[in-house]
């Protein structure tokens, strides 16, 4: 799941190439579709393509659509597109008749705006209770919430060599 906030490359193929059903938060398309070469573009296409689509520039619009992308607008005002790709997730944890939870990798959501960031670590602690793992990631974090009676946390993380090239 990616938000409309700078990712770098070397993060968003690494962690598109780790998973395997993908969906970009409205504005993210545009920065998917500007970070990436035309024939990266079309290896990393996503599986969906959720928000009230505001921010998505029409060409980018199109070319997804063209692609064969699904792309919905959900007008609903009383939630963000965060919120409207992880109720995507959880209608795709339905309809498979799995009682496994997906487990969410979020790329975003820790940078930019302060008040994008608060609500980012706020919804993350309010799934928490929902979700057995959910984690938002960026180039130099790992966030997710712990139950209060993890009294230690131990993780090692092998990415790979950082990208020289800087987020956008």
């Amino acid at each position: 799941m990616i938000l409309n906030q700078p990712v770098s490359l070397f993060l968003f193929k690494h962690v598109s190439e780790a998973t395997h059903w993908h969906c970009f938060a409205d504005g993210a398309s545009n920065r998917v579709y500007d970070t990436l070469s035309a024939d990266d573009r079309e290896a990393y296409l996503p599986e969906l393509m959720k928000g009230d689509l505001d921010s998505i520039r029409p060409e980018v619009h199109q070319w997804y659509e063209g692609k064969q992308v699904d792309v919905v607008r959900d007008p609903d005002q009383d939630a963000t597109d965060f919120m409207k790709c992880v109720a995507s997730v959880e209608a795709l944890e339905v309809a498979s008749d799995s009682p496994d939870q997906l487990d969410i990798i979020v790329l975003g959501g820790l940078s930019g705006r302060l008040d994008q960031t608060v609500h980012t670590l706020s919804y993350l602690h309010k799934l928490r209770a929902q979700r057995e793992r959910i984690f938002a990631v960026t180039d130099d974090d790992v966030s997710w919430a712990l139950d209060s009676d993890l009294p230690v946390v131990f993780c090692r993380l092998e990415l790979g060599p950082r990208s020289s090239q800087p987020a956008d």
